[in-house]
């Protein structure tokens, strides 16, 4: 039972995250923490709402192939020197020192929202 809420409340802190956002389907989204318990749900959130483009961060390589068999299109490392082309919405679930990569993320007149940085 324990389990089935935090299953629910992450699934609803996900979905409040992308809801914020309001991405079109035609844009693209970067999920800081995206193998965490929201983050993994919106990476798979973002895919069903017909993202064109969903890139999940994460801290290690190791977490990559489980990611993109939960529907991430691109996956990049914290200490990745490149994070790809620019994304129109951050749902962001790290904070602090990342902060500043997730912002340097962003396209021109993105959005950035936060989830679960306390």
């Amino acid at each position: 039972a324990i389990q089935a809420v935090a299953l629910v409340r992450s699934g609803h802190v996900a979905l409040a995250a992308l809801a914020t956002a309001r991405p079109l389907v035609s844009e693209s989204v970067l999920i800081t923490g995206a193998a965490s318990g929201v983050g993994h749900l919106a990476v798979q959130l973002a895919k069903l709402q017909g993202i064109e483009r969903v890139v999940a961060a994460v801290s290690s390589h190791t977490k990559a192939e489980f990611l993109r068999g939960l529907g991430a299109d691109e996956i990049v490392t914290y200490d990745s020197k490149h994070w790809g082309e620019p994304v129109d919405v951050v749902l962001d679930g790290v904070g602090g020192d990342l902060l500043p990569r997730a912002l340097s993320a962003l396209a021109a007149a993105g959005r950035l929202v936060f989830f679960n940085s306390g």
